[in-house]
């Protein structure tokens, strides 16, 4: 790029990578650039009011195909959608409904984060690179790695889908 023009900036959307260091690592200039979603406008949606919908990010992921496989054995009443080929807002209705949706991308990801604002619970395994600290990791819905993942989600599901204070 630097034969193309002098003037070359990165922007970064996460703060415990926009630091001076990256900016000396890439030798430009780095701009702190973090999205703000208003999710306030998205129906949240009652315990009461949940279907028995399992959501799963797209991403691709080694141990993926065995934690699902696990699911829909556990689950075989249940609903398990891949988000794909929809608009936010029919994604953020999905979740909302859906009584758990799992990432298997970089962990502090929208399928992790976005469910509790609309009544939803979000499962991840915890990444050093994306959460903003280990205390993450002693949430039940966190996993130290995708073994844990596959061994305990299914569990953890059954026990939170019939206990709505737990819930």
């Amino acid at each position: 790029l630097y034969k193309l023009t002098n003037n070359i900036t990165q922007t970064i959307a996460h703060n415990s990578y926009a630091t001076q260091e990256v900016c000396n690592k890439w030798n430009m200039p780095t701009h702190l650039f973090s999205v703000n979603l208003d999710l306030s406008k998205y129906k949240t949606y009652t315990f009461e009011e949940k279907d028995k919908i399992i959501v799963l990010s797209p991403d691709k992921n080694k141990m993926k195909e065995s934690i699902v496989e696990k699911i829909e054995h556990t689950f075989k009443d249940w609903e398990i959608i891949t988000v794909k080929e929809m608009s936010f807002t029919q994604y953020m209705d999905l979740i909302g409904r859906a009584y758990f949706t799992i990432t298997f991308g970089e962990g502090m990801d929208g399928y992790f984060n976005q469910p509790i604002y609309v009544g939803g619970l979000g499962f991840a395994v915890y990444n050093d690179d994306f959460f903003p600290s280990q205390s993450w990791k002693e949430l039940r819905n966190t996993y130290s790695s995708y073994e844990e993942m596959l061994e305990k989600i299914c569990d953890d599901m059954k026990e939170l889908s019939i206990n709505k204070d737990l819930y």
